[in-house]
């Protein structure tokens, strides 16, 4: 996704979000939510965002026990970054 912000060339290669819905790194109802977003800075990071607040959610409702798992996730996330 950040390929799409950075390089000319896969911009012009990609169609922006409709890829990410085609290989299955999202769905389509949320592609339609991040692309009828009125922001003001990038929208390629909405995901990660998304993602971390999911985490941080699930640990304090009780869902993930303790702190390395947390951790953990959010380590996995960095790296598919």
């Amino acid at each position: 996704m950040l390929w799409l912000c950075c390089s000319t060339v896969y911009l012009v290669a990609a169609s922006r979000w409709e890829c990410v819905v085609v290989v299955g790194m999202m769905l389509a109802g949320e592609q339609e939510i991040i692309e009828n977003l009125q922001i003001h800075y990038n929208k390629y990071y909405v995901p990660f965002v998304w993602a971390s607040t999911l985490v941080v959610k699930s640990r304090r409702q009780g869902l993930i026990k303790d702190d390395f798992a947390v951790q953990t996730m959010l380590d996995v996330r960095t790296r598919a970054r």
